[in-house]
């Protein structure tokens, strides 16, 4: 077994204090919280946590005089003066059983982490210096929790479901709204609640494993107004404004964030807009069917739009919430965003599975637009934790354009384009929910919701060659300028009625029935914009279509709940009825079908935070109006896809297996995590080529398209020094017909990752790394392997006087196989921050890409192409911000 320490200073010499912790009849007490004081100044020494055998291991400087406290909720602490000596002192501790206060629990609760439940408690200060500025900072110095770039949180390798603030949803529990505005210097504890679910009355009979991050606040930011203003200037007019202001108090919390700048951060991306869906889940998730609705932001250029060459942003989000009685919570949000990025890119396409081999070259200058709207009401009434009653309406609006000027060239052939994606979709989402404990026994739910959603992409092409000769009916002209016009008004209604008979406390029944429904109306069609300022429309037999499309879901389900020890296990058995119809050119097409649906949920809770859970099932998937439309549409410059009435639906096996390991007793975190699928029928398209255009249509797979994935994660914690390491594989194996021919395409992706971070208090730190990612792709007789180094290095430094110097350095080599492409780049980003003692003024001289580096490199493979992408980035930034603590 490992050490469970934490230090405040480097020491020379250490003596290892351990021992076992028992009950009073000798039982070993796994969990048991031991910590090391300095006697002269009581400070934190050393801390740990108890093993399942009750055994537990402090590291604490040589000849000097401790407190050596140990507590246990529902028990006396315990507490004994020693003086260190030696390499290694054995105590044994015995605690006696008492009854339960309030003050043994809040001493328990100020260890620096405590596990109550299913809550995992941090003490922030135990682990930050004071240099931490917001909640990622935080975050990412605690055990078992880190934030990645796109402002996901992290526990254990699993996705946080959600954030809250004093209990509350911040901006609808969204993480990357949180981690980049939440003050560090105003956060108490961290809370990290496992199989989260915010209804009562459905606690423990689901089986969705939720998980939570709370953020507890310090005392004296409560019932009062904090946060931060931000403001800078910079060479070539660069400009930042970033204020942060919040009220939390018992019955009232008041979040706003705003945000103004040109320097390429992007507080609310294009990104974070189509992943913001209001916290609406699928009410039928669980029935193992689902209908998959066309995304707003197929067409659009969404690649590395985080690192365009230029980008100007500008965002203002406003969340209130208000309990007015302990019965009811009124909360209210919204966002509203404006983004201009500016890309410039080079890319290498390399078409796959034809005869003859085409490469083509481009350039791209592209200006893309965003304009967003977001807002959502809520209102909870619980009258008791029997019953919750909740009612949700979300609103979605936007206006997004991009407009991209391509140089093409294929074969030596040169082509100069224009083309532009507009669209501008709107939703509304409402739902109602009701959930009541009738008594001990029974529990019922009923959940219903609706959605509106009226989406009109548009796509404008202008080119000097004429396009898709032989495909089109166009008139010749020196200049072709053609427009794809379509419509899609949605309405999709969902319902489920749940019943839960509870046989006892480790046993029960649930009984679901519901209704999912889409009804849908199609429009679209192809002009042709010539010369004398006509419009043609093409042949609406061929290129027009006014098409409806219903979709009806009834199903049934049965699911049976048992634990036995630590041993749980969730078997269910899903039955649906589908009846669906299309109308198309005057022909009406009606299909019905039956499925029987499995699933399987199984869970070993080995104790304290170690577990493994697996999750099997057979799904089905449905597609929607737009891939079932049958006439042509304009994808892009050289791209026609035709829909397909007569697509069936796919169904796949699903295995996922999830393993971990959270040591408190020695610091050790371990992650695995293994998902499979086996897709049968699966949606891919066909590709016929004409020239160098291509027209693709989509098609159910003859052959079974597999997917598996693997992530494993280690991080090992020692007195001044934190080890982080990770493994991932992604593999496929999907086909698809190229030229009427059955093509495999095989990908195979691997990532290695290692970083030794120090944790010093007065010393500098540094973090070194490397990460690894080889990409395989093979497809139509190609094989090519991309392989990418990333050595890093990051640094903070406290210097005397009230300075912090922060600096990320990150070198990269991307190399093809056969050094086809062969580059190598670095990044380095610095800050030097002052702040006097207390003050509440801090000043920064920053710069973003110091080494002026001009690009990035990234590769990617779909159904016919092989890509690999140069990006060219924002130049160097220098700015000067000062910022101020409300």
């Amino acid at each position: 077994m490992g050490i469970v320490c934490l230090s405040i200073t480097a020491q020379a010499q250490q003596t290892e204090i351990k021992g076992f912790v028992k009950d009073s009849l000798g039982s070993p007490m796994e969990l048991a919280n031991v910590m090391a004081f300095y006697k002269k100044d009581s400070l934190v020494a050393s801390f740990g946590t108890t093993d399942s055998d009750g055994r537990y291991l402090l590291k604490v400087k040589s000849d000097e005089e401790y407190f050596v406290r140990c507590s246990y909720i529902g028990y006396e602490t315990w507490e004994k003066v020693i003086i260190a000596h030696g390499e290694s002192m054995n105590i044994q501790i015995e605690l006696i059983g008492t009854a339960m206060n309030l003050d043994g629990l809040e001493v328990v609760y100020e260890f620096p982490i405590s596990l109550s439940g299913d809550t995992l408690t941090y003490k922030a200060d135990a682990f930050t210096n004071g240099q931490e500025r917001k909640l990622k900072d935080v975050l990412n110095k605690l055990p078992g929790l880190e934030v990645d770039k796109k402002g996901t949180i992290k526990f254990q390798g699993k996705t946080v479901d959600k954030v809250l603030v004093e209990g509350k949803e911040f901006f609808d529990g969204d993480s990357k709204m949180a981690v980049e505005n939440i003050p560090a210097n105003v956060i108490d504890k961290i809370d990290v609640i496992s199989n989260y679910n915010e209804v009562d009355p459905m606690r423990g009979l689901d089986n969705d494993d939720g998980l939570a991050l709370n953020v507890k606040l310090k005392e004296g930011q409560k019932s009062m107004w904090f946060g931060d203003i931000e403001a800078g200037v910079g060479l070539e007019d660069r400009y930042l404004v970033h204020p942060n202001i919040f009220y939390y108090s018992p019955k009232t919390s008041v979040n706003f964030i705003g945000d103004a700048n040109n320097i390429g951060e992007q507080s609310f991306s294009m990104r974070d807009y189509f992943r913001f869906n209001g916290g609406f889940e699928s009410i039928a998730r669980r029935g193992g069917s689902s209908l998959n609705l066309s995304s707003d932001e197929l067409g659009l250029a969404m690649m590395q739009n985080d690192g365009a060459y230029h980008t100007s942003t500008a965002l203002g989000a406003l969340n209130i919430s208000h309990q007015p009685n302990k019965k009811w919570n009124l909360s209210v949000y919204g966002i509203f965003s404006g983004v201009n990025n500016q890309l410039k890119t080079q890319s290498q396409r390399n078409y796959v599975g034809i005869q003859n081999e085409r490469t083509e070259l481009t350039e791209s200058a592209l200006d893309q637009k965003l304009g967003s709207g977001l807002m959502k009401f809520e209102a909870t009434y619980r009258p008791s934790s029997a019953l919750h009653i909740g009612y949700q309406a979300f609103a979605k609006v936007s206006d997004i354009s991009d407009e991209d000027n391509r140089l093409s060239s294929i074969f030596g052939v040169n082509d100069t384009l224009l083309e532009n994606n507009s669209r501008d979709p709107y939703s509304i989402d409402q739902k109602f929910e009701l959930f009541n404990t009738v008594n001990d026994k029974n529990v019922i739910s009923a959940e219903a919701s609706w959605m509106h959603k009226k989406q009109r992409p548009g796509y404008f092409l202008q080119t000097e060659t004429k396009p898709f000769d032989g495909l089109l009916p166009l008139i010749d002209n020196d200049t072709y300028r053609l427009y794809q016009n379509r419509s899609i008004v949605s309405d999709k209604i969902e319902s489920a009625f749940n019943y839960y008979y509870l046989i006892n406390p480790r046993n029960h029944i649930n009984l679901t029935a519901g209704l999912n429904a889409l009804i849908q109306d199609y429009q679209s069609s192809i002009e042709q914009l010539t010369d004398t300022e006509n419009t043609l429309i093409l042949d609406p037999d061929r290129f027009s279509n006014n098409a409806s499309y219903n979709f009806f879901d009834s199903y049934l389900s049965v699911h049976y709940k048992t634990k036995i020890g630590k041993f749980t296990m969730s078997p269910g058995i899903n039955f649906h009825y589908y009846a669906n119809s299309d109308l198309q050119f005057d022909d009406k097409k009606i299909n019905y079908k039956t499925l029987w649906l499995p699933d399987l949920y199984v869970n070993y809770d080995f104790g304290g935070s170690e577990r493994i859970t697996a999750n099997y099932s057979v799904n089905a998937e449905f597609t929607d109006v737009q891939n079932l439309g049958a006439a042509t549409i304009l994808r892009n410059y050289n791209s026609l896809f035709n829909g397909n009435r007569m697509l069936q639906n796919l169904w796949y096996h699903n295995i996922n297996l999830n393993y971990m390991n959270f040591n408190m007793y020695n610091f050790t975190n371990f992650f695995f995590m293994l998902n499979y699928q086996k897709r049968y029928d699966d949606i891919n398209e066909s590709v016929v080529y004409s020239g160098t255009d291509r027209l693709s249509a989509p098609t159910n797979a003859v052959q079974a398209n597999e997917f598996f994935m693997v992530d494993v994660n280690f991080e090992k914690k020692f007195t001044f020094m934190k080890l982080r390491a990770g493994v991932g594989f992604n593999y496929t194996n999907f086909q698809n017909t190229v030229e009427l021919n059955e093509t495999s395409n095989k990908s195979f992706g691997q990532t290695y990752k290692f970083s030794a971070e120090s944790n010093f208090t007065t010393w500098p730190n540094i973090e070194l790394g490397i990460e690894t990612t080889i990409s395989d792709y093979i497809s139509a007789g190609q094989d090519q392997r991309y392989i990418t180094n990333n050595p890093f290095v990051n640094i903070e430094a406290v210097i005397p006087g009230g300075f912090v110097l922060v600096a990320e350095y990150k070198y990269t080599h991307y190399q093809s196989d056969g050094n086809t492409s062969n580059n190598s780049y670095a990044f380095l980003n610095g800050a030097l921050y002052y702040r006097k003692a207390d003050s509440a003024w801090e000043f920064k001289l920053a710069g973003n890409n110091l080494l002026n580096t001009e690009f990035t490199r990234q590769d990617s493979f779909n159904d016919n192409i092989i890509s690999t992408y140069k990006y060219f980035i924002q130049p160097m930034v220098l700015m000067f911000t000062v910022k101020y603590d409300l």
